[in-house]
């Protein structure tokens, strides 16, 4: 890649950050332990106009259950970055995660956020690398209808 093939995050929304603690056992202020939620990560690209391929949204959404509870944060990022789709593969593949690399921090804020105030202890979500993430996701075989 060149050196104007970079990538630019110029907004970054919350569209989503919500929580909900299991109190069937009784309801508690203390903390709660955290350690068992196993978050599921997704991510998309939407958004880009043909006038403006330069432009490109970007989503990522984190959701995970456990018997204390569950939660959910999505977070969508505007960035200006080249036309991916005008890159060899590996080359819009590296802009793309490049992308979701500059996103996840916002992602990880939230979380900690929403966690905080719902759960009275914070989950502090690890720093995550993107990098080969497209190449494996367009590897997998589609789910089958069951």
């Amino acid at each position: 890649m060149s050196a104007s093939d970079t990538v630019t995050l110029t907004d970054v929304q919350t569209l989503k950050a919500s929580a909900q603690r299991d109190d069937s056992e009784g309801l508690t202020f203390g903390p709660v332990d955290l350690s068992e939620f196993a978050p599921q990560i997704t991510f998309d690209f939407f958004g880009r106009d043909k006038d403006t391929p330069e432009r490109q949204c970007a989503r990522i959404t984190v959701t995970a259950e456990a018997a204390v509870g569950s939660f959910e944060v999505q977070v969508a990022g505007l960035f200006t970055m080249p036309d991916a789709e005008s890159l060899p593969e590996a080359e819009g593949n590296q802009l793309l995660e490049q992308a979701l690399d500059a996103l996840f921090p916002f992602v990880r804020a939230e979380i900690t956020d929403v966690t905080t105030r719902v759960f009275n202890s914070g989950l502090l979500a690890p720093p995550l690398d993107f990098s080969g993430q497209l190449a494996k996701a367009r590897r997998r075989p589609p789910k089958r209808a069951s």
